[in-house]
This record gives C-alpha cells, structure tokens and sequence, in this order.
C-alpha cells in the first residue's frame, strides 16, 4: 500500500523558482480537484431532477411517518412556530431547520421540496467523491458515488433526517483525511456535531469512529486532534441545544431528545432482519456488500493494529464509517436500505480492498473482468426492474398529477385525504390529522391543532402523549379533521370535533 504524502515528508524547495512552480502546480491540482468535484455535483444533480421530477413537478414519495412530518415541522417553523416549545420532536432539530431554511430562501412549494431532496442528494454524492479521491485511484473513485446517487439515495425515505447527518460525516471525514492539523480536527468535530444536531445515533456514532482514529494516530501526526475534534463536536452539540433549552425550557428538550427516545424507542427493532424483495439484489451486491467487505477489512485491521502502517486516510475513513454503521444502526432493523445508508463511508473503503485486490499478479486478469462484468449486470437488473422508491413506493408510471395549495405533484393515485381537507378546510385553518399524515399539512397550507406532528401507534407513543394530544384538540375545537379509528383505537368521545 502506498504511503500517504503529507506536508512534512514533501522535500523542501532549492530555489525561489522551485518554490513558486510548486505554487502553481498545487494551485493547478485544487483548480483541477474543484472542477471535479462540480462535475460531479452537476451530474448528480441531473439525474436526481430526472428521477424525482417529470414535466418539471416534482414526484412526491414523501414517506407520511417520515420526511413528510419534517416537511410540516418546517413549515410550522416559517409560521414562528419552535421545536421542543410548541411541537413535540425526538429527534435534534437539524433536518427541520435545513427543511426551514430552504423553504424560506425558495419558497414553501412542492418545487422547493423536490430541491430540498436533490440538493442534499447531490451534497452527498460530491462529498462521497471527494473522499474517495483521497485514497481511490481513477476511475475506481468514481464508483462510491455512482452506489450513492444511483442505488443508496433513491432507495431510502426521502427528506429523511439521516441525509444531512450522513453528508456532515463525510465532511468530517474530509476535514482530516489528507492532513490532522488542530484547525483541520477542530472543523472535522464542528461537522460532527452538526451530524448529531441532525440524527443522535448517526452522529455519536460517528464521533467515536474519528475519535478513536485521530487518538491511534496521534503518533503519526504529532497533534493532539483526537481531543480537539472531542471538544469541539460536543461544544457544538452544547451549544445549539442549550440555545433551543433556554427558549424552549430545559425540561422540554431533555424529556423530548433524551427521555423519550431511551423510554420509548430503545433497541426495540435491534437485531431484526429484513431482506426485503428481489428488487433489492442491486444494493445487497453494492452498498451492502461493500460495507460488509469495509467492515472485515477494519476488523482485521484493528486485530493486526493497522494504524501503524496503512494510510492514515484510510484509517480516518474505515474507523469514522465503522462506529457510524454499528452504533448508529444498532437502534434500527438490518435491511438492504438502512445498512446501505449507514455504510455510504465504508462503501469507499470495501471499493479500496477491491482496487487493491485487482493489483495482486494472481487476480489479473479476472477479476478485473469479473467485477466490471458484475457492474454491467447490476446496472441492468437496476434499469429493467427498479428498486421502489422510498419505503416501496409505486415506479414513476404509477403516479397521476394532483394540484394543490402547496403546488402541483405527480402521487400515488389514492389522494382522498387530501383532497377532502382541502374541500372542507381553508387555508391556514386549525386540523388534526391522525395517526400520521405527514406532509397534508404543508400540501393543504393548514395548521396542526396539536403539538404532535403524528401520533404514531404500534406502541411508541405513550398513552400520556395520546391523551395529552386528546385534551388539546378538546381545548381548541378544530372543525375539520381526519382520524383514522381502525389504527389509534381511542374513544372518539374525547374529541370534541368534526373527523372524517
């Protein structure tokens, strides 16, 4: 393996004429790197316009439990409206603020969501590159954010708070990945506290990754960035939720971001499987393969102590990618979208092993063809029988276009919800939509009568918070709303309002 050159082991410059053609040259490399990475962005973001948009509207998969209640969380936000205070949330607040933020500066649209979803998408794959060119050789480097664009982000809920985590991770890791200077530590732990304002498991997770790495390196680096990146992650972490703590109340914060989630959500789904349909026979053979190869390779790696002589590039991403897919998918079933999604690092780690693998003299030249042979069979079974959109979500020529407050979108052809709220409710009108009906409120340009963006049954939320939400829609007397009462088995005498 090819020893990492740092800024020390580059030889010192003979002449002043020496030392400005290294300027330039290194000007002329970062110039070169920047094109790239626009290249790339540019195309990632053309194909998620081509996959999520037709006839410029945007195909709404929102999930209802999912990115959908982000997006009405952040239209709740653009209304004044604050997390923790005024509507219950377990989750740290990135993804409603980010959702926040967009729509703000684009408009509260369905066109601004579908930018929401290619512009984060398109992040990621640029991310995923620019790490993979720190220890991937062309076009080898290319590969990671092909997985990523084509097979890892479609697949998986839309508008989901896991995304903006998974891009900040990968910002961290390109923080430090060529050099472990203190600013460059300090950055990488900003990033990571960023990745656990947006997804707390994606992010500890994460942080103790790179903690770990930065700490077994110190030796080679000379710096104390395992401590710094530490410090600074968990200042950032602090910092924003002591923010919200002081607005919101202390006790509001703690019961929703901490209590509940070790009460409620707890390791209640670890350990299950789900191997989900034949579709996904695309991601098993990429993202899942390549994570579980990544895995193995840090496994042994950490048995043989390679923190001593593999590349410290490496080490940055095997160790950062580990403790993201083992202790951030530990809460989570093991199923091709979540282990795909949690292992978007170690994908450019299992594509090194193979890189390296087709160099040993006995692997040439098969498995050179057999792997570029494997690539063209999964890009076709990928083309001819799609993976469904998020959560199994209907192929794009299952969908008809509907007209709504919030703009036009191609959806799945079952909108009854929908539009019998906008025949009965006008604009801006208190509701309450039961058990979950994420994104209604936006698309309607409604208001939520109560502080739970979904009350979600199958146990997770606690009759307390049921009867909290019940007591609310007693106090405010909303006219129109739609309870689904063969889900949430609660006696409807304790609503006070209209329901369809």
């Amino acid at each position: 393996m090819e020893q990492e050159l740092t800024t020390a082991d580059r030889p010192a410059a003979t002449d002043a004429g020496s030392g400005s053609a290294k300027f330039v040259r290194a000007r002329m490399i970062g110039m070169v790197a920047w094109i790239d990475d626009a290249i790339v962005f540019s195309l990632a973001a053309g194909y998620l316009y081509l996959f999520n948009f037709r006839d410029d509207v945007f195909i709404w998969t929102l999930s209802q439990q999912e990115g959908g209640i982000t997006i009405d969380e952040a239209f709740r936000v653009l209304h004044g409206d604050v997390i923790y205070r005024d509507f219950f949330e377990f989750l740290t607040p990135g993804i409603v603020y980010i959702n926040a933020f967009f729509l703000w500066l684009l408009g509260p649209t369905t066109t601004s969501v579908g930018l929401i979803v290619i512009i984060i998408g398109a992040l990621g794959a640029v991310a995923t590159y620019a790490v993979s060119a720190s220890v991937l050789a062309w076009p080898w480097r290319f590969v990671p954010p092909a997985i990523f664009v084509g097979l890892t982000y479609p697949s998986y809920s839309q508008a989901n708070h896991k995304w903006p985590a998974i891009v900040f991770c990968l910002v961290a890791i390109l923080a430090v990945v060529r050099t472990q200077t203190r600013l460059r530590c300090a950055i990488s732990g900003f990033a990571l506290g960023c990745a656990m304002l947006s997804t707390q498991d994606y992010g500890v997770g994460a942080t103790f990754g790179m903690v770990l790495a930065l700490w077994l390196l110190r030796e080679r680096s000379a710096s104390s960035g395992a401590l710094i990146c530490l410090i600074t992650s968990v200042l950032t972490v602090a910092s924003v939720m002591t923010g919200l703590a002081i607005v919101a109340g202390f006790g509001n914060v703690w019961r929703d971001v901490v209590g509940f989630p070790l009460e409620r959500y707890g390791l209640s789904q670890a350990f299950a499987f789900g191997f989900l349909g034949r579709q996904y026979l695309p991601l098993w053979l990429t993202a899942y393969g390549l994570g579980g190869l990544a895995l193995l390779y840090t496994a042994i790696g950490i048995v043989r102590r390679f923190w001593r002589d593999d590349p410290p590039s490496l080490i940055i991403i095997a160790l950062t990618g580990a403790g993201l897919l083992v202790i951030g998918n530990t809460p989570h079933q093991i199923e091709p979208t979540l282990f795909a999604t949690g292992s978007v690092p170690l994908s450019i780690v299992g594509v090194y092993v193979l890189q390296h693998a087709t160099r040993l003299r006995y692997a040439r030249p098969w498995l050179p063809i057999a792997l570029l042979g494997l690539g063209i069979i999964i890009a076709i079974h990928a083309i001819s029988d799609p993976i469904p959109r998020g959560y199994g979500q209907p192929t794009s020529d299952r969908f008809t276009q509907a007209v709504h407050r919030a703009g036009k979108i191609w959806a799945p052809s079952s909108q009854d919800d929908l539009t019998w709220l906008e025949a009965n409710a006008s604009e801006g009108e208190s509701v309450f939509l039961f058990p979950d009906k994420g994104g209604l409120y936006f698309l309607s340009r409604t208001r939520n009568a109560t502080s739970y963006a979904m009350m979600f049954d199958m146990g997770l939320y606690s009759d307390r918070q049921i009867a909290e939400a019940i007591r609310q829609l007693t106090r405010k007397c909303p006219s129109v709303g739609i309870w689904d009462r063969g889900r949430l088995h609660l006696s409807s005498r304790s609503v006070r309002s209209g329901s369809r």
